[in-house]
């Protein structure tokens, strides 16, 4: 098995579709549900339990309770996904490339230079874990600033609840 052979059968497929949006929404992070912000620290070509291609990007976490812990995120190889698949890429600001041969290097290109903080919403849907990245955060690469601006954002929520309960 060989990923460069396996992904010669999506070289059409790839080079067809047009970048589509998920909507909000396999297990893999305890992390809760909720948004974080987070780094990219890994983004590679593989294979899943079943044998099939899939790009995986693993997140971490910047801070608040969670701070360390590594999200992951599957996107598939399938006619249906690649659109999605893509809109993602261009999310990150990942160039994908026209020809899919190109598209392992271009990842492992893009993943050596990358060093910004993305903003992700985890959301789990029955057994599956989803992550769908917002984008990248521009407020600051600064981790104190950022588990500054989480820690706000969790008061608030907590806040929520207790507003509504007086009513």
């Amino acid at each position: 098995m060989s990923i460069h052979t396996d992904l010669q059968k999506y070289k059409k497929s790839w080079k067809t579709s047009k970048p589509k949006e998920a909507s909000a929404g396999g297990r893999y992070t305890a992390v809760p549900d909720g948004k974080y912000t987070v780094s990219l620290d890994n983004m590679e070509i593989g294979y899943s339990k079943n044998k099939n291609l899939q790009v995986v990007s693993t997140f971490v976490i910047k801070s608040g309770k969670h701070k360390g812990e590594t999200p992951k995120r599957f996107d598939r190889f399938d006619d249906d996904a690649f659109p999605y698949m893509k809109a993602y890429f261009e999310t990150i600001g990942l160039e994908y490339p026209d020809d899919i041969d190109d598209l392992e290097s271009t990842i492992d290109e893009f993943k050596e230079n990358f060093d910004s903080l993305i903003d992700i919403n985890i959301v789990t849907s029955g057994d599956f874990t989803n992550v769908y990245v917002n984008g990248i955060n521009t407020s600051t690469n600064d981790d104190d600033t950022v588990e500054e601006e989480e820690e706000k954002a969790e008061e608030e929520e907590e806040e929520a609840p207790k507003r509504k309960s007086k009513r």
